[in-house]
């Protein structure tokens, strides 16, 4: 965030509340507690908060797909949750919130995305796609467009990116670290 003393006229900030959930074990014992800022997207005007929602996601076939490639070649298979993806994505576009009154009483500009943006799983998926490209030798699939890659000497590895989540499907189980 980069605190404001007022939105520019013409701009609305948009609402966020906290999202706080308790999570529990099996036997009814405290896990843990989570507590999540989620922007009110449904407030975003398009063209003015936003301007891209699409982000595309691994189909079920090609889940399938690689789960049967890696027993067929004798893979290691791993899977792989991003934790608060969204906050890692940068924001394109300007985007004003009024924070919940517990925490500031002035705006801010955001600087990252949120979970509840229109635009949030885009700006993940821009991040998550430079990520993969950025790794030595990683091609990306001409066919399922969130599928990666890399054969090279006799390493193997495949990885599916399905939101937030990765499969990692390879040859050599040190890889995943």
């Amino acid at each position: 965030f980069e605190f404001i003393d007022e939105v520019p006229p013409g701009a609305t900030a948009i609402m966020c509340v906290f999202k706080l959930t308790v999570k529990w074990n099996k036997d009814g014992t405290l896990n843990k507690r989570k507590a999540r800022l989620v922007v009110f997207g449904m407030l975003q005007t398009y063209g003015v908060d936003y301007k891209e929602t699409f982000a595309p996601s691994s189909q079920v076939t090609s889940v399938h797909l690689l789960l049967c490639m890696a027993v067929q070649w004798n893979l290691w298979v791993y899977q792989a949750d991003v934790v608060s993806a969204f906050v890692n994505a940068d924001l394109e576009e300007t985007v004003y919130v009024s924070l919940p009154p517990e925490c500031s009483r002035k705006p801010a500009l955001l600087k990252k995305s949120l979970y509840g943006l229109k635009q949030g799983a885009h700006a993940w998926h821009k991040a998550s796609d430079a990520l993969m490209m950025s790794i030595p030798n990683m091609q990306k699939s001409q066919v399922e467009t969130c599928w990666y890659y890399i054969k090279h000497g006799d390493l193997i590895v495949h990885v599916l990116v399905h939101i937030d989540d990765y499969i990692i499907a390879t040859n050599q189980p040190q890889w995943k670290e």
